[in-house]
């Protein structure tokens, strides 16, 4: 009989032990273990990951054409050197109000100051080494009624002002460069000035035709006459020939009388208010002269807006009037 090797347990007598350890290191069978399949990741969670890409992407490229675009727009918004439209001077920063009154300090100076004292004046406008350019050589100049016409920036730190003045007795134009440092609070003569012919008088065209209302006219003439009077000289009773509010200041007592109301025009309203309606009025007022008896006579022409105000019209708005030459 056949002894069982030591080395060999049954499974009943080895219950704990593997069952592979029943079979010798020769003649265990080959066996391939068997897990349980996971179900996969990618196959339930791979399309988010597309997702987060595509949105990813699409940030960026919205990033960049948004930088793109910026860079674009800002260059076409600066202004070119020696640009002239309004849009580019509308952006400089140069002190346009400081410059114009420098400017006609400086004029003052430049047009009527001795020879004597011509350097230590145009010193307060002009860097001292640069004083000589503006030298007048003994030239005899006067210059009176200056004003400002203009300014025209060429940048935030340079410009031309342009002023009117009497020069010798004759009208004339004054364009003076001035140079603003970068805070724009200082400000020096950049050159020479210089002197320009007057503006040339216009060809004026015929008034624009518009449609009158003479029976408005007849119905409101006594109203506008009765204000004209008040207006003039008698202040106390000119709030009852105004609207109650209208912005009417009387002229000074004993400057002008009123004669007469020499034209009348009411325009045609065609939004339907009749009892809001716009006329132009030519005034003759009566002003003081000297060794006359009669007062000598001056012309004036006003546009005015009258209400209805019960049986009566008043003064809604007094201004001066358009073009009433060719009417």
């Amino acid at each position: 009989m056949a002894r069982r090797s030591a080395g060999k347990r049954s499974p009943a007598e080895a219950p704990n032990d593997s069952v592979d350890d029943a079979w010798g290191p020769d003649d265990a069978p080959t066996r391939t273990k068997t897990r349980p399949r996971r179900p996969s990741r990618a196959s339930g969670g791979r399309w988010w990951v597309w997702v987060g890409r595509f949105v990813l992407w699409t940030f960026l490229l919205v990033v960049i054409a948004l930088g793109i675009l910026s860079l674009v727009r800002d260059g076409f918004a600066r202004p070119s050197v020696g640009g002239d439209s309004a849009e580019e001077t509308a952006e400089a920063a140069f002190p346009e109000a400081a410059a114009g009154s420098f400017a006609m300090g400086f004029a003052q100076v430049y047009l009527n100051a001795d020879d004597e004292d011509r350097a230590e004046a145009l010193a307060a406008f002009v860097a001292e080494e640069h004083i000589d350019a503006l030298s007048a050589d003994g030239a005899a100049l006067s210059g009176s009624n200056i004003q400002l016409s203009g300014v025209d920036a060429e940048n935030d730190q340079h410009g031309v002002v342009t002023l009117a003045a009497v020069v010798n007795g004759e009208p004339m134009g004054l364009d003076v460069p001035i140079y603003a440092d970068h805070d724009g609070e200082s400000l020096v003569v950049s050159g020479p000035p210089a002197l320009l012919a007057a503006p040339q008088l216009a060809d004026l065209e015929e008034a624009e035709e518009v449609e009158t209302d003479n029976a408005a006219r007849d119905e409101i003439q006594d109203d506008v006459e009765s204000f004209f009077d008040a207006y003039a000289g008698e202040s106390d009773l000119l709030d009852r020939f105004i609207a109650p509010d209208a912005q009417v200041t009387p002229l000074p007592e004993d400057l002008m009388t009123f004669q007469r109301l020499d034209d009348l025009t009411v325009i045609s309203d065609p939004s339907g208010e009749p009892d809001v309606r716009a006329a132009l009025a030519t005034v003759v007022w009566g002003v003081a002269a000297d060794e006359q008896d009669a007062p000598a006579e001056l012309t004036q022409s006003y546009r005015i807006e009258v209400v209805q105000d019960g049986s009566n019209w008043v003064i809604q708005d007094l201004r001066g009037a358009p073009q009433t030459f060719g009417r």
